[in-house]
């Protein structure tokens, strides 16, 4: 879990595993959250980053 900050952005994202990365964004009335039913079957061989999409 952490957050990405570059000049007035900042995006929050969660990693799991090691691995090829596979990046999942959300719709536009979503969050991270998202995807945690679907979490464990997708870092089972890659490494998964979710992110937030920019609010401001």
């Amino acid at each position: 879990m952490g957050f990405f900050t570059r000049d007035n952005a900042r995006i929050y994202f969660e990693e799991s595993r090691r691995g090829e990365p596979v990046v999942a964004v959300h719709g536009l009335i979503e969050n991270t959250i998202y995807w945690e039913p679907i979490t464990d079957k997708l870092t089972k061989d890659c490494r998964f980053i979710a992110m937030d999409m920019r609010t401001r």
